[in-house]
């Protein structure tokens, strides 16, 4: 019997809303910029609980206050509601009321919302959204510019990560699991291992929710498979070197040093293939993560 996807992969029910506080705490200005907020500097991080003398507790997703000492308030959603105006429109009224500034109001929805609400009259009372809409974002454009910058061993922007966890949920030509491993993809090129590994955790938590089980196993096991053929062929390179050293001392080490990273790098990719085969990877996928050809694959079976 298949495992259900909610007891395999124990991802909080409000992941969405976790992740975008993440992103939005960790890269603050830069994430703004990402998704083309354009408002004054952020100075403060304020709560987001509200106490109201209900002693109701309510909880904005994000709330900062700007260096033109007004608030910007964010709420992520992935569905477009009536109640969810209400509920806004409820938050900025209790905001005011305590902190007596100025509240804008933005709304970040997720892939599957095209369209939404900005404005709803309450009477005396007329209420106003902005809204943003990740599917506006051309992800392919942005996917080929990220993927550049790590092909080249570029460093990222904290704005280019910040869209980077995004990248799943833009516009794309692909399927959206397809995005997902792209993204991962890219992440693994990250320098900074800690920093890739909460990119890496936040993009899994922002799709999980088109992705099959299948999908997270895929996910999962080429950012594992990436770090093992990282890791080959840096020993790869390493004993080319060293090989190529020893050689030059007898043929002349700029030809040597040359021929020893050659031989070095092809066994490493050799070996990486081997161990693909045994654990029954496709052939499709060893070419693409190795560069070898399918003769060449085939020989090593």
């Amino acid at each position: 019997m298949k495992e259900n996807k909610s007891t395999s992969y124990l991802i909080h029910r409000n992941n969405y809303d976790i992740v975008f506080k993440c992103i939005s705490e960790l890269f603050q200005d830069d994430f703004l910029h990402a998704i083309g907020i354009d408002v004054g500097h952020v100075v403060q991080m304020i709560p987001t609980n509200i106490i109201t003398v209900e002693t109701t507790d309510l909880e904005v997703d994000f709330l900062c206050l700007l260096d033109d000492d007004t608030y910007l308030h964010l709420e992520f959603q992935t569905t477009s509601k009536q109640e969810d105006l209400d509920r806004f429109m409820k938050y900025d009224a209790l905001l005011y009321d305590k902190y007596k500034k100025p509240v804008r109001t933005a709304v970040i929805y997720g892939a599957d919302v095209l369209s939404a609400k900005s404005e709803c009259n309450y009477g005396s009372i007329t209420y106003h959204v902005s809204n943003i809409f990740l599917n506006n974002y051309d992800g392919d454009m942005i996917t080929v510019e990220l993927m550049k910058k790590a092909e080249n061993e570029e460093e990222f922007s904290q704005e280019e990560l910040a869209k980077l966890i995004l990248l799943p949920l833009m516009k794309t030509s692909e399927s959206r699991s397809e995005r997902v491993i792209d993204s991962g993809q890219i992440a693994r090129k990250i320098k900074n291992e800690e920093i890739q590994n909460r990119i890496l955790a936040m993009i899994l938590a922002m799709s999980h929710k088109f992705l099959s089980d299948e999908q997270i196993d895929e996910f999962l096991e080429v950012m594992e498979m990436n770090k093992v053929f990282e890791a080959i062929e840096k020993k790869a390179w390493e004993k080319g070197i060293a090989k190529g050293i020893e050689q030059g001392i007898e043929q002349g080490i700029e030809k040597g040093i040359e021929q020893g990273i050659e031989k070095g790098l092809e066994k490493g990719i050799q070996g990486i293939a081997e161990k693909m085969l045994k654990e029954n990877v496709d052939i499709k996928t060893i070419k693409k993560f190795t560069g070898l050809s399918e003769e060449e694959i085939k020989n090593l079976q």
